[in-house]
């Protein structure tokens, strides 16, 4: 029985050295570290695609903005341009108004000048 114990104690204590010695390596062991490293490069390769979407969104949003501005100064520019034609076309009409009054006159004076006196 002496003997029988003695043999299940080593046994015991072998197999307890055994576990310890097979977590101890579990924690070394280079797949998980691969699996680690693989997982770290991918969220730096995510965060990296993010950061990148974030720049091209804000660029887009910039050339929006550039663009409605052009759009409000052709506007401007075509509005002034609408303003200035009309105000041509207003002294246009005026100078022509005022030449056939100035010609109406001179037609009037000369016809009185040709009327026979009475």
């Amino acid at each position: 029985m002496r003997k029988q114990l003695i043999g299940l104690g080593l046994a015991g204590a072998l197999s307890l050295g055994f576990g310890w010695a097979t977590a101890a390596h579990a924690d070394d062991n280079p797949a998980s570290d691969t699996a680690n490293s693989a997982s770290d490069t991918a969220k730096s390769a995510n965060d990296q695609a993010q950061r990148a979407a974030g720049s091209a969104d804000e660029a887009a949003k910039n050339a929006s903005d550039q663009a409605q501005k052009a759009s409000d100064k052709a506007d401007e520019a075509a509005g002034k341009a609408d303003d200035a034609a009309k105000s041509a076309g207003q002294a246009t009409d005026k100078a022509a108004q005022d030449t056939s009054d100035k010609a109406k006159g001179a037609t009037d004076k000369a016809k009185g000048a040709m009327a026979p006196s009475e």
